[in-house]
């Protein structure tokens, strides 16, 4: 079996850099937000969803985090008790195809899974748009709440309904 797991908001509680996101906060970088993961509190239940699926499944970490977070990514990840098989993190070349598109991003590291005949069975995200796009994939995803002030994952899930864009299943 395997799952991959969503890493900022959805394993890492990333509330404490809000400030410093620059879709908040226009006069701050997305170095800058990426810089401060090391501070990022474990969200208790997604942690503790990975350590008991871990005794039986593969776990990937798939993350928008750039490669050179990769020995703090680590790090916290050990820290906090967080099992993984694989950590699949954001190349330069990543960020030249993709640009700031981490929905595309995600779902082509999930495609290619998929193409290489490694489906995951699970994915747990907090994203709306990463969640319908994984579903149309064919892959069951798990939805978590990222603890968002602005915006409810709920009513990112409403907007998308309202847009057409939901995944029916029959």
């Amino acid at each position: 079996m395997r799952v991959v797991f969503d890493l900022d908001s959805c394993l890492t509680d990333t509330r404490h850099r809000r400030e410093l996101c620059p879709t908040v906060n226009p006069d701050s970088t997305w170095a800058a937000f990426e810089d401060a993961c090391a501070a990022d509190a474990p969200i208790g239940g997604t942690v503790a969803l990975a350590q008991i699926l871990a005794r039986s499944a593969r776990l990937y970490v798939l993350t928008w985090r750039p490669e050179r977070l990769r020995a703090v990514t680590e790090g916290w990840l050990t820290g906090h008790g967080v099992p993984h098989w694989r950590l699949l993190m954001r190349t330069e070349a990543d960020t030249e195809q993709f640009g700031q598109d981490s929905t595309a991003f995600k779902v082509a590291q999930i495609a290619r899974m998929l193409g290489r005949g490694m489906p995951p069975d699970l994915v747990v995200e907090d994203w709306p748009e990463v969640v319908l796009a994984v579903e149309r994939l064919g892959v069951a995803v798990l939805c978590v709440n990222p603890l968002y002030r602005e915006r409810s994952v709920a009513e990112g899930l409403a907007e998308l309904v309202l847009a057409g864009e939901v995944v029916r299943r029959d």
